[in-house]
């Protein structure tokens, strides 16, 4: 519980460093390297096999929140950050 409230904590003042318009700037520039890189193929986003998900604003937002907290919150291995055990 404690790490969930430090997210929300997290992801609202990520917004004194990045608002909404640099949220979106950072989600062109990875979509367009996931296109450059051939990640998003020539497929539907809706179609099956398709490995590139778009994410939204606030995924962009949530997945930064989440690095800045894995440099707080010290895990001695990766996947301890996504175990529900540790």
């Amino acid at each position: 519980m404690q790490n969930v409230i430090q997210l929300q904590y997290m992801s609202c003042n990520l917004s004194v460093f990045f608002n909404d318009d640099a949220l979106k700037r950072l989600l062109e520039e990875t979509n367009a390297h996931a296109n450059h890189a051939g990640w998003c193929a020539d497929l539907d986003a809706d179609q099956p096999g398709n490995p590139w998900v778009t994410p939204t604003v606030d995924e962009m937002g949530t997945s930064i929140a989440l690095s800045k907290l894995t440099g707080i919150v010290k895990k001695p291995y990766l996947g301890m950050y996504w175990s529900t055990v540790h």
